[in-house]
C-alpha cells in the first residue's frame, strides 16, 4: 500500500536535525563566529537540497547601483541567486559578491533572535530590529541595469534600466521566522 508522504513530518525532522547540529556546535565550538558559520553552512545545505539547480546558494555581499555608483550591501548569510543567467562577480574563499540583477532573496541565519527594548541604546547584532533595518535597506535596491544590443551593431550595447521587485528576506532563527 502506497502512503502519501507527510511533508509536515519531513519538515519537522529536518528542523530537529538542524537544531541538533546547532546544539552540537554550541557544545563543541566556543568561538561565536565559527558557531554561526557552521549553522549557516547547515542551513545552506538544506536549502540547496530543496532548490532546483538553476538557483544558486552562496554567501557574501550584493553589489547594487547607488546614486554615486556601485555599492556593496552588508554581509549576508545566505544568498539565493540565478545560477543560469548570473553568478558571482567575485569569489573569495569565505564569500562572494553577487550583482543585484541575479539575486532572488537572502536568508539571515541566527541561532536566536532578540527583540531589544524601546530604551536600548545599542541594538545587539542578533536583534530583530537589526535584521529589519538591514532588510529595509535591501528592499530599496530596485534599480537594475541590463545590457541590450544596439540595433544594427553586433559589437555595441547600451545599459537599459528598470525597477524590479526588491530582494526578499527569510530569517531563520530558533525563536522567530520572518517570511
Amino acid at each position: 500500500m502506497n502512503e502519501t508522504p507527510s511533508f509536515n513530518e519531513i519538515s519537522a525532522i529536518e528542523e530537529r536535525i538542524l537544531l541538533s547540529k546547532l546544539e552540537i556546535a554550541r557544545k563543541l565550538i566556543s568561538h561565536s563566529p565559527e558557531k554561526g558559520r557552521s549553522l549557516e553552512n547547515e542551513v545552506a545545505a538544506v536549502i540547496r537540497q530543496m532548490l532546483p539547480p538553476e538557483y544558486g546558494v552562496g554567501s557574501g555581499f550584493i553589489v547594487f547601483h547607488g546614486d554615486d555608483g556601485p555599492e556593496l550591501s552588508s554581509q549576508l548569510d545566505i544568498i539565493i541567486y540565478d545560477a543560469i543567467k548570473g553568478g558571482p562577480l567575485g569569489r573569495m574563499s569565505s564569500c562572494e559578491v553577487y550583482p543585484i540583477e541575479s539575486v532572488y532573496g537572502y536568508i539571515e541565519v541566527k541561532a536566536s533572535i532578540r527583540v531589544a527594548g524601546p530604551k536600548a541604546k545599542k541594538l545587539p547584532k542578533n536583534s530583530l530590529q537589526v535584521c529589519l533595518k538591514q532588510n529595509e535597506i535591501l528592499r530599496r535596491m530596485k534599480k537594475r541595469l541590463y545590457w541590450s544590443p544596439n540595433i544594427g551593431s553586433p559589437m555595441k550595447a547600451r545599459p537599459v534600466e528598470y525597477d524590479a521587485l526588491s530582494v526578499r528576506l527569510q530569517t531563520n532563527g530558533t525563536d522567530v521566522a520572518i517570511i
